[in-house]
């Protein structure tokens, strides 16, 4: 079995993941990653939250009402902050303590513009057969319109095998992204996005999985296969990593 990821699923309903084998079924832990639609003001103030995709309520609401006390720093015009439409993928950890019992710990937030298509890599037969495996870190450019114009192996990423590089290289081609909208403006940019490379089993026998812990620029060491924004127009001031709901 093979694994190739770059962007994490939302969470789409908690309620449904089960518990692990011999555990409570009303006591467990779910991690995973939701993305929202934030409009910001001027001053940097949240006037609009919505998450993509549906986010059943005893998640929803208690983050919608956080997300609402943010303040961000907005993207500019001419020198001048003005009003942003961006994105925030936001990493968390989720405990069902009773039937209706959540609490929610935020672990990272990505903010900036937001995968529209992704395309998935494939994986290099000669790399399967080689057992290859490890983390691709690809800086991806695109334009206004959320249409891919370049990318690159981010310098000083991890040792790799050069198949899997070019995988995914070609694969990123195909991808397009919602840009950020800053005072009615479409804003090209930039993203770094990790691509892990897995040979789950090789003749019915179990491999180790690779390491595909990945620091984003100026942040702290993830294993959220999400991108992180290079350019974001939009960025988050309030220090939410940590903090329970």
């Amino acid at each position: 079995m093979l694994a190739a990821f770059a962007i994490a699923a939302a969470i789409a309903n908690a309620e449904d993941t089960p518990p692990p084998p011999g555990t409570n079924a009303s006591l467990y832990t779910v991690r995973g990653t939701t993305s929202w639609n934030i409009s910001i003001d001027a001053s940097g103030h949240v006037v609009k939250a919505e998450p993509r995709g549906e986010l059943f309520g005893p998640v929803r609401e208690p983050l919608a009402r956080e997300i609402a006390r943010w303040q961000f720093m907005p993207g500019k015009i001419d020198g001048h902050d003005a009003p942003t439409e961006t994105y925030a993928t936001i990493g968390l950890t989720i405990d069902k303590k009773a039937p209706n019992e959540f609490h929610l710990r935020i672990d990272e937030v990505r903010v900036g513009p937001r995968l529209d298509k992704a395309v998935p890599p494939k994986y290099p037969k000669k790399a399967v057969v080689w057992l290859e495996q490890g983390l691709v870190l690809l800086r991806i450019d695109y334009d206004a319109d959320g249409h891919y114009v370049s990318a690159s192996q981010v310098k000083d990423s991890p040792k790799v095998d050069s198949l899997l590089v070019e995988s995914a290289l070609e694969a990123v081609t195909q991808w397009t992204f919602d840009p950020e909208i800053v005072g009615g403006r479409a804003i090209a940019g930039a993203v770094v996005v990790p691509i892990c490379y897995s040979v789950k089993k090789s003749k019915g026998r179990k491999l180790p999985a690779p390491d595909c812990v990945w620091t984003p620029p100026g942040g702290l060491p993830s294993r959220l296969p999400i991108g992180e924004s290079e350019t974001p127009a939009a960025r988050l001031v309030t220090n939410v990593i940590g903090r329970e709901l």
